[in-house]
């Protein structure tokens, strides 16, 4: 399978606009037994946290998981590979360790989480960048200033956060994979006490869980948030890192598409704008202070589509 190009230049993007010291990473959830087999990824010998999994890829390690590979249960229960409705259902496991005041409270808690309800058989973890495309849900464990970032591109496309939750437990799992993954939506965690005992997260650490059909809006927003947030020490680094990027941008001719371009244009990235209409393509051009190409071709022409990544390849050196 070849990579998605709009994935690979959201990627790049993102570790263009953010100055992380971890890898981002990509979360697949795998419905049957047969894509966790056809998963390339390292098979676990014995049990681990899914908290361990996760900072693991951070570091750049790619691991699949089935339910038996989980030595803390709160991520399979959490992520659909086994039911949560035969454990602490009601928070009477809560309630019994007085981490909430009294049982009403433990209950109404649990009724405000969510768990997937889908039955999934495992999970592929790994960097973002080595997903061929967009998965499940992308988690980035960073600093509070970096978090914040994340925060203003989600609401220069989306507004206020309309769906952050957090309890301060089963962090990794439930508030950065599961929420995101079921209700679709970004969702922000402090972190657990759990997951920083045992994977080694930083005092100053947080974390954010992005759904993957968020997640491209997102990065636009915090590209095109940059002159606006950014102090003048961090853009010189953004600057310099996207010099050094090529970067393809598909229906180039008008809207985000034309906006963004424009703008990793100005910052010194090289862009080969695609779309349809050569005559629109022409006239943003001419605003660009960068090096940029023009390919007028329909990406749902799969003819076109070599083209366009022949053109790449050839002439530019992607």
């Amino acid at each position: 399978k070849s990579m998605n190009k709009q994935w690979k230049d959201t990627v790049d993007k993102l570790y263009c606009g953010l100055e992380l010291e971890r890898k981002a990473v990509g979360v697949e959830l795998l419905k049957d037994a047969s894509q966790f087999e056809n998963a390339d990824a390292i098979s676990l010998k014995r049990p681990i946290n899914y908290c361990h999994m996760v900072a693991a890829a951070t570091k750049g390690n790619r691991i699949k998981a089935r339910n038996e590979d989980f030595l803390c249960r709160s991520a399979p229960r959490a992520l659909g590979m086994e039911s949560a409705e035969l454990h602490n259902d009601h928070g009477a496991n809560w309630a019994r360790l007085g981490l909430y005041k009294d049982a009403d409270l433990s209950r109404k808690v649990r009724e405000e989480l969510v768990y997937a309800k889908e039955a999934r058989y495992g999970v592929l973890v790994a960097p973002a960048e080595q997903f061929e495309d967009f998965p499940d849900v992308i988690l980035i464990v960073s600093n509070p200033y970096n978090c914040m970032r994340i925060v203003q591109g989600y609401a220069h496309h989306y507004g206020m956060p309309k769906s952050v939750n957090l309890i301060g437990n089963q962090a990794i799992c439930l508030e950065c994979t599961g929420r995101p993954y079921i209700v679709k939506d970004m969702n922000l965690s402090l972190l657990c006490i759990g997951t920083r005992h045992r994977a080694g997260w930083k005092d100053d650490e947080m974390a954010v869980g992005i759904p993957g059909g968020q997640f491209k809006e997102v990065v636009d927003g915090i590209i095109n948030t940059i002159n606006l947030m950014e102090n003048d020490h961090n853009k010189e680094l953004i600057e310099q890192k996207m010099k050094e990027k090529n970067i393809l941008i598909t229906g180039a001719s008008q809207g985000i598409g034309a906006k963004t371009a424009e703008y990793l244009s100005a910052q010194g990235a090289t862009v080969v704008l695609v779309a349809r209409n050569a005559d629109k393509l022409n006239s943003i051009q001419t605003n660009f202070s960068g090096r940029s190409y023009i390919v007028p071709y329909d990406l749902n022409d799969l003819e076109h589509m070599k083209t366009i990544f022949d053109f790449c390849i050839e002439s530019i050196n992607f």
